[in-house]
């Protein structure tokens, strides 16, 4: 047998495994698309206040937590199997979601009710997804894990640019909850299709286990590179969690419609695949720390938009617009910063425990960020304007993005960082090219 199979999967293998994940995560993009994305405006059909928005956001990030039990499964069914058994789980309550949308009149009983389904959708899926990181090491080990990455999220965003278009027309500027059921319903079949897609990716077997599974966790969160991540990465979704989730409340508020609320996904996607190509070669030949530094810092300063959001309705598609897209173009780096942080800091040996301890913490860190989040937000919308005439939940928004320079700081102490390329001399270097 070759040494690569002895190791691993061989390169022919690994190819075909990148081209089976690339279709599952295009299946998870649809999706998305389909029902997660359209979660919020849903809710707030139901008469949902920013605190059912705040524990919505809550459980999506808590729910992550359920990967430690995802780990123990994964020893016994193996991470491709895992991931079917996981999918094919979700079929249940996202059936029970289409029925609710179907016949569900708005009233504070049918709140709860959406949101235990769609909490127990993300609880199951997160359950399966505990194979998907150890099964992109698996797939990417040798090969340049930025190269793969951007052109597998270059479909997932080419598809973010049309899908929105066509839920937003369908769904229309006032929707009821009964016109959520069509697209619930295609978000049930696509999980279907991802099921079946998520048999074809190869894997490399899980070692037999010489220690108890608590050992092996405690072996892994020793690791002092996963724990400088998992400190970055809980601030991170902290503060993410607090802040965006309540978006839709401003701007549905100030009066833009849920089919400009949601083509806003299709403007975020375009700023994402406009960048893609371009972090992906910057991680891969410089590592993470250039791209957290612009994408972090930038996004930082981007707090500052709120306190110019506009009254009228068309001058609030001229701002969001842009602010939109200028998201996309960063979310896109950080996003593709952090995977490879998050890779770098991992150990082989330790997968599934390192990954699970790694998005358990962005899920402590989410979790507390929606629910205190969804509390603040909920007693500032009452407030009235300041002396000043500032309205409170607009300097709530920048202040929570001002406070992502905190991540950044975080990003300063990731595995690898004192030898990666600083940006001020990648600066000096593009200088010289340009001139």
């Amino acid at each position: 047998m070759p040494e690569e199979d002895r190791e691993g999967l061989s390169r022919e293998q690994r190819r075909q495994g990148q081209a089976a994940l690339t279709r599952v995560a295009v299946a998870f993009t649809f999706t998305n698309s389909f029902i997660w994305s359209l979660s919020a405006l849903f809710l707030l059909g139901l008469g949902a206040t920013p605190f059912h928005l705040g524990l919505l956001e809550t459980t999506s990030q808590l729910d992550r937590t359920a990967r430690l039990g995802g780990v123990k499964i994964m020893e016994r069914l193996g991470k491709v199997s895992l991931m079917f058994w996981g999918r094919v789980a979700v079929l249940l309550p996202t059936t029970a979601l289409v029925a609710l949308a179907f016949s569900a009149q708005p009233s504070p009983s049918i709140i709860w009710v959406a949101l235990a389904m769609l909490a127990l959708i993300s609880l199951l899926k997160q359950v399966g997804n505990t194979g998907w990181w150890p099964l992109i090491q698996d797939n990417t080990a040798g090969d340049a894990l930025g190269s793969v990455l951007s052109h597998m999220r270059i479909r997932q965003r080419s598809l973010d640019l049309v899908l929105p278009l066509i839920v937003g027309w369908y769904l229309g500027t006032q929707p009821s909850t009964q016109r959520f059921v069509l697209p619930f319903a295609l978000g049930l079949l696509t999980t279907g299709a991802a099921a079946w897609l998520i048999r074809g990716i190869g894997e490399k077997p899980i070692p037999p286990p010489e220690t108890g599974f608590w050992s092996r966790l405690i072996e892994a969160g020793r690791r002092s590179s996963l724990r400088r991540y998992g400190l970055y990465s809980m601030v991170y979704s902290f503060l993410s969690a607090a802040s965006i989730p309540f978006w839709v409340v401003v701007l549905t508020g100030r009066g833009m419609g849920a089919i400009y609320f949601v083509w806003m996904t299709s403007v975020a996607a375009l700023g994402n695949l406009c960048g893609l190509l371009w972090w992906g070669r910057l991680v891969d030949g410089h590592g993470s720390r250039p791209v957290l530094t612009i994408t972090l810092l930038a996004q930082a300063l981007l707090g500052l938009a709120w306190l110019g959001l506009p009254s009228q309705p068309l001058w609030l598609l001229a701002w969001a617009t842009p602010v939109y897209l200028i998201r996309g173009v960063l979310q896109g780096g950080v996003q593709m910063g952090e995977n490879r942080a998050m890779m770098d800091a991992v150990s082989s040996t330790h997968q599934g425990e390192g990954f699970t301890l790694a998005l358990f913490a962005s899920a402590i860190g989410g979790g507390l960020g929606g629910l205190l989040g969804g509390f603040a937000f909920q007693w500032i919308n009452q407030l009235p304007l300041t002396a000043a005439g500032w309205d409170p939940k607009l300097l709530y928004l920048a202040a929570l993005q001002l406070a992502m320079v905190s991540a950044w700081y975080l990003s300063t102490f990731l595995t690898g960082h004192d030898q990666q390329s600083p940006l001020r001399t990648l600066a000096r270097q593009w200088r010289r090219r340009f001139l």
